[in-house]
């Protein structure tokens, strides 16, 4: 007996994970694949790699309307990807700050501190100053 199972997933993902679906039904070439959102049984949301494939009638050599596929839970990825992102973006901040500070005029002081008041960094000309 056939289990029926419901699933949510957002509606910022749901059109384009339909959209790209329909897209492989139609033409059902190559292997289908995308990533998406989906609701956990236990509420959550959790990210899903999505993947699949046509069978091919061994006679006829088309495809015969039979998918193939899996769903694999890519949170941890995402989650990582994420971070790393967040973190990049932080450092590129970080640094165009830092390089700002030593490449500034010469009659310009400033001074980086951190939490424990320690000096982080400064420009060339309050180093000899």
């Amino acid at each position: 007996m056939n289990k029926v199972v419901h699933f949510e997933i957002p509606t910022d993902d749901l059109e384009r994970a339909k959209e790209h679906f329909s897209n492989y039904l139609t033409h059902l070439d190559g292997t289908y694949s995308q990533e998406f959102r989906m609701k956990h049984v236990n509420g959550s949301w959790v990210w899903i790699s999505s993947r699949g494939k046509s069978t091919i009638d061994t006679k006829t050599k088309l495809p015969n309307g039979i998918l193939i596929g899996a769903h694999i839970d890519i949170t941890a990825n995402q989650q990582l990807s994420e971070y790393l992102l967040e973190n990049k973006y932080s450092l590129e901040r970080n640094n165009a700050l830092l390089t700002s500070i030593i490449n500034s005029p010469e009659n310009l002081y400033i001074v980086a501190l951190d939490k424990a008041y320690q000096y982080i960094a400064f420009t060339n000309s309050y180093a000899s100053y």
